[in-house]
Order: C-alpha cells, then sequence, then structure tokens
C-alpha cells in the first residue's frame, strides 16, 4: 500500500526514568494570567500527588509574587484546604513558606503559622510555597544582612564568596531545583528564585495555571531528560523506564 495511505502509528507512551527525574521542580504561576487568581488548590494538590508517586524530593510554588496578586480571600482557602488535606500526613509532606508572607494580613500570616507547624516534624517530602515573594528582593535583603555583617567586622568584604550568599537567602536551607517550570503565556521567570534558577533547567509551558495538570508536568519532565545530558537521556540508560 502506497505510504500516504497507511494508518499512522499510534506514538509511544510518555515514559519516564525514575531515577533521573530533578530533585527539585519550581514552578512560577504567571500573575498575569486571569486564571491564577482563584489559585486553584485542586491543581496543586494534584502535583504535590505526583511528587509523592514519582518520589520527587522537593517541589516550589511561587503562588503569590505579591500583595498585587490574588485577593486575601483566595489565599487564605488555599492555605485552608492545604492545612485540612490527610495527604500530608500519610505521605509526610512538610510544607515551607517563602517570601515576605509577614508582611501579609494577620489572618493570612495566622493561616501560615498553622500550617507550617502542622508539618514541621514531617521529613520525606517538601513543598515550598512562595507567598509575597520575589527573588531579586531576596537578593536586596541577602545583601543588606551581609553589609550589616561586614558593617560589624564579622566578615570581610574581600571573602565574601556565592556560598556566603546563598547563606543570606530566604532559601539557605533549599537546593537549588534542577527544573523550573512557568505558566501562562509570558516567556520569563518574573524574578522567581533569581539566585538559586543559574543552573536550572527552564520549560515554558505556554499553558496557563487553570490549566496546568500532570500531562503538562510530564511534557516539562520528558524535556528536563531530554536537555540534561546524553547521560540524562532515557535512550541511553540501561534503566527501566516507569510511566506515570
Amino acid at each position: 500500500m502506497n505510504a500516504l495511505f497507511q494508518s499512522p502509528k499510534k506514538p509511544e507512551p510518555i515514559k519516564l526514568i525514575r531515577q533521573k527525574l530533578p530533585k527539585h521542580i519550581a514552578i512560577a504561576i504567571d500573575p498575569a494570567d486571569p486564571e491564577s487568581a482563584s489559585l486553584r488548590s485542586d491543581i496543586i494538590q494534584n502535583i504535590v500527588g505526583f511528587q509523592v508517586q514519582a518520589r520527587i524530593p522537593m517541589v516550589t510554588f511561587n503562588i503569590l509574587p505579591s500583595q498585587s496578586g490574588p485577593d486575601i480571600d483566595a489565599l487564605v482557602k488555599v492555605l485552608n484546604d492545604i492545612d485540612e488535606w490527610p495527604f500530608l500526613d500519610d505521605h509526610q509532606v512538610k510544607i515551607s513558606v517563602l517570601g515576605r508572607w509577614y508582611d501579609m494580613p494577620e489572618r493570612v500570616v495566622e493561616r501560615i503559622k498553622a500550617v507550617i507547624s502542622r508539618t514541621k516534624d514531617y521529613d520525606r517530602f517538601v513543598v515550598n510555597v512562595g507567598i509575597n515573594y520575589d527573588g531579586q528582593e531576596e537578593l536586596v535583603d541577602a545583601i543588606s544582612r551581609i553589609a550589616r555583617q561586614v558593617r560589624a567586622q564579622r566578615v570581610d568584604p574581600e571573602r565574601i564568596t556565592k556560598e556566603m550568599v546563598k547563606d543570606n537567602l530566604d532559601t539557605a536551607a533549599i537546593p537549588p531545583p534542577s527544573l523550573i517550570i512557568t505558566t501562562g503565556k509570558t516567556f520569563s521567570l518574573r524574578s522567581f528564585m533569581t539566585w538559586d534558577a543559574a543552573h536550572a533547567k527552564i520549560y515554558f509551558s505556554n499553558v496557563p495555571w487553570g490549566q496546568f495538570n500532570r500531562t503538562t508536568l510530564i511534557k516539562a519532565l520528558v524535556f528536563y531528560q531530554n536537555t540534561a545530558g546524553e547521560k540524562n537521556r532515557p535512550g541511553n540508560s540501561k534503566e527501566n523506564p516507569s510511566p506515570f
């Protein structure tokens, strides 16, 4: 039969090599996307569910880049949903919060404290949530801390290192992400993890937050495995691929 009339081959199922998945994935939600205003805790829970299934140690969301983002009621609802989610207890998921969240309204601060306190002893998986977080402001704060140490003569300005800068960031205790995924149609990191993004792979999903799902996440992971070097390519590994 002429090749023109042959039935197209069915696409092979997407397969991921579990051992080659990134240890830390960061997701930047586009604040300009109208669908981000609702924050959608169900999407967050779906992604965290995948994180546990795939055994990815850490995921970071920047759900509220600044106080000019989603309304406070939407944020409180998301925090309540997270706090009441039994999945966190079942799988020992620790919630950590980045940014100047302490500058938020009191009812937000109280909900954040409750979530942090409830999960503080868990250590199998970590979910970092950026609230009122900006990567450039984070760097400014780090520089201010180091400047105060220099002024107090505890630090020699000639001996300031990259490690010292990292130690003074909000993300001091967090390893840099291997993969950063952005949502929406703005092809920019939007000042997300400015310092820690230096060596990360960046995947611009072009998918609004309201439509972000496991399929989008898996495509980003395939991109990561295909661009992280030849040794990370599925075809060059002797390990069995694990479909999700």
